[in-house]
């Protein structure tokens, strides 16, 4: 079976002790068993077997509001461009789909080593960074990340770890959806009131003219007590 080395196969590789004499018996029975320990760790290490979301191309999807638990305990390291933290160890694959809003990434739920997470946007071989975190969220070593997002859109999330570490780790997705980003959700507002707002992951509205033009994204209030109205 792979993975195992029976007593058979490790007399066959494993060099001749003289062992016959009473003397030289138990310390030979003893080098036996270690040599046989140490091939079977080893054939243990190259049939380990990749994660399937080891490379960028098999990046497993993961929706809003949901975490899925990983290793990078058999991954490879990633060919993937430094984004605000650089990739110094082996790490696997995400998906996650954009709201008009932003999105957090994070492992602080479970890790078991110094966690990193890359966030890109792009194809595989074209990554570009949209953000980067290390040790963030006051978790520990756990990281976290929050980035805003268009509407629909595919954003790549790589969990991998500092300074060649590896491990196990949980990896949750809270998605905040901006909800005045058309016009049909727009907030009302009163006359005199104060609301706080972003734009940052709203939908650009370019097709409405209105004397200045529309150049970036935006949301949407209701004026309620209009003189008139």
């Amino acid at each position: 079976m792979i993975g195992q080395v029976d007593d058979h196969q490790a007399r066959k590789i494993l060099p001749a002790f003289p062992c016959i004499a009473p003397n030289f018996r138990s310390m030979c029975q003893f080098l036996r068993q270690l040599l046989l320990a140490v091939l079977t760790m080893a054939v243990l290490q190259a049939t380990a077997q990749e994660p399937a979301n080891d490379d960028c191309a098999n990046a497993l999807p993961v929706a809003c509001g949901t975490s899925v638990s990983g290793s990078t305990m058999s991954a490879n390291l990633d060919d993937a461009p430094t984004c605000v933290t650089t990739v110094s160890a082996p790490g696997i694959w995400y998906t996650v789909l954009g709201v008009s809003g932003s999105i957090t990434v994070s492992t602080c739920a479970q890790n078991d080593f110094d966690t990193k997470i890359n966030v890109y946007q792009g194809s595989c071989d074209g990554l570009q960074c949209i953000g980067g975190n290390d040790d963030g969220g006051g978790c520990g070593l756990g990281s976290q990340l929050t980035f805003p997002t268009w509407a629909g859109g595919e954003y790549l999330v790589l969990v991998q770890g500092y300074n060649g570490a590896t491990g196990t780790f949980t990896l949750s997705v809270d998605c905040q959806q901006i909800m005045n980003d058309e016009c049909t959700g727009a907030l009302p507002i009163s006359c005199g009131e104060t609301l706080d707002g972003s734009t940052a992951g709203a939908t650009p509205h370019d097709g409405i003219p209105c004397q200045t033009s529309l150049t970036s994204p935006a949301v949407w209030y209701v004026a309620t007590d209009l003189v008139g109205n």
